[in-house]
C-alpha cells in the first residue's frame, strides 16, 4: 500500500528530488532516477537506520520526478535529453503501491508483515494524502476515457492545443477529463493555484464564458493575468520548486532575478489577488496565498524554425480531423501568432523593468 507522508514530509522529499536534478544538471551529468532512488534510499537508512522509513520515501519518488518535469521548462528539456523513460516511470509508480515492490527494486529481503504496517504514524496530520484507493480509481477513469477517446476517433494527447496555454498544469488535458479528479502536484503550494485553476474553469463553464473578463468570484468581477518579474514576488511566496531551484546555486538565482517571469492573478486594474486553498478570493492578511503561472518558451532548432515544446504541433491539430486548405492555414497562422505573442511578452517584461501586460484567462487553454 502507499503509505502516506505529511505536508512537511512531501515538500522536504520534493526539495530533496528536485534539488538532485538540478544539481545532476549543472553538474552536466545525465540523470538517472533509479541511481538517485537507490542513494536516497542508502542516505535516509544510514542516518536514521529506519528501513521502514526509508522505504516510505522512496515510495514516492517516481510520482514527484514525473512532477518536477512539469514545474519548470529547462528540468523538462533536461531529463528528456537525459533520456529518462517516463513510461517506465509510470510503471514504477504504480508498482510502487505495493511495498514489496519498492523492497524488488532496492533488492532488499522483505518481510512481509513489517512492510505492510503503517510506516509514519501522524498524531495530528495537517492535511490528509491521498491513500492508494484514490490514485487506483483515478488511473482506471483514466484508461476508460482514452477508450472513449480512442473509440469516437480522437487522438489522446496530453498536451494542450494552444501555445498561449499555462505551463504549470494538472495532469489531464483531453476532453472528457473531470479537473478535480486530477492527481495534485506534491508541491503543497500549489494546491492554492490549482483549486483557483478548477474554479475559474467550472465558471466559465457554468455561464459559457470564453474569458474570465466577466467572471465574478466573490466580491471580484473580471479576473486576469499579469506577467511580471519573478523576483517581484516574494521568495517566501514562492512554489517549493521555485524556492529550490533559485536557492540552489547562484547561477540559478542570477538567471531567475534577469529573466524569470511569472503569471499572477489580478483583478482588472492589475491588482494581485489572493486566493484561500478552496480557490476564493481573500487577503494576504488572511492567510490568502498569490497564486501564479509560467509563460512558455519558445525555442529554435537547427533549421531555424522557432516552436513550442509541449503542446501540440501544428501537424496534429491538423490530422485530428479533415481540414480544408483554409482550415490549415488558419491553424499555421495561429502558431505562428502565438509565437510572436510568447517571444513579444516576455521581451517587453524583462526589458522594461516594474512594467507588466495583463491577459484576459481562455477557457481551458492557461
Amino acid at each position: 500500500m502507499a503509505c502516506r507522508l505529511s505536508d512537511d514530509q512531501v515538500e522536504l522529499l520534493f526539495k530533496a528530488v528536485l534539488g538532485s536534478i538540478v544539481a545532476s544538471k549543472n553538474n552536466g551529468q545525465p540523470y538517472s532516477p533509479e541511481g538517485f532512488m537507490r542513494d536516497f534510499y542508502t542516505m535516509i537508512f544510514n542516518a536514521s537506520g529506519d528501513r521502514d522509513n526509508a522505504l516510505d520515501y522512496v515510495q514516492h519518488i517516481p510520482r514527484m520526478i514525473a512532477s518536477a518535469y512539469g514545474s519548470e521548462e529547462n528540468i523538462a528539456d533536461y531529463l528528456t535529453d537525459s533520456g529518462v523513460d517516463f513510461n517506465a516511470l509510470n510503471k514504477l509508480r504504480k508498482e510502487f503501491k505495493d511495498i514489496e515492490n519498492v523492497v524488488s527494486f532496492l533488492g532488499l529481503n522483505s518481510n512481509v508483515n513489517e512492510v505492510v504496517e503503517q510506516i509514519i504514524e501522524e498524531s495530528n496530520p495537517s492535511t490528509s494524502v491521498i491513500p492508494t484507493e484514490v490514485y487506483t480509481e483515478i488511473e482506471q477513469k483514466d484508461v476508460e476515457l482514452k477508450k472513449q477517446a480512442y473509440k469516437a476517433g480522437n487522438n489522446f494527447t496530453a498536451t494542450p492545443e494552444s501555445g498561449l496555454a499555462v505551463f504549470n498544469q494538472e495532469a489531464k488535458e483531453y476532453d472528457g477529463a473531470i479537473a478535480t479528479d486530477n492527481i495534485p502536484d506534491p508541491d503543497p503550494a500549489k494546491k492554492t493555484y490549482y483549486a483557483v485553476v478548477r474554479k475559474l474553469n467550472e465558471l466559465m463553464d457554468k455561464y459559457n464564458f470564453q474569458t474570465a473578463d466577466n467572471v465574478k468570484l466573490n466580491n471580484v468581477k473580471g479576473i486576469y493575468m499579469k506577467l511580471v518579474k519573478a523576483n517581484t514576488i516574494a521568495e517566501d511566496e514562492l512554489y517549493v520548486s521555485d524556492r529550490a531551484y533559485i536557492n540552489q546555486n547562484e547561477e540559478n538565482k542570477a538567471k531567475h532575478n534577469a529573466t524569470g517571469l511569472a503569471l499572477v492573478y489580478t483583478d482588472k486594474a492589475g491588482n494581485i489577488l489572493y486566493f484561500d486553498q478552496e480557490g476564493n478570493i481573500t487577503t494576504k492578511e488572511e492567510g490568502g496565498r498569490l497564486a501564479y503561472g509560467k509563460l512558455r518558451n519558445v525555442y529554435t532548432d537547427r533549421s531555424g524554425q522557432r516552436y513550442i515544446p509541449r503542446v501540440q504541433t501544428v501537424e496534429e491539430l491538423i490530422s485530428k480531423s479533415d481540414k480544408t486548405e483554409e482550415d490549415i492555414k488558419t491553424i499555421q497562422e495561429q502558431r505562428a501568432n502565438e509565437i510572436d505573442v510568447l517571444d513579444a511578452a516576455r521581451s517587453f517584461v524583462i526589458n522594461n523593468p516594474g512594467e507588466s501586460l495583463v491577459f484576459s484567462i481562455t477557457r481551458r487553454r492557461w
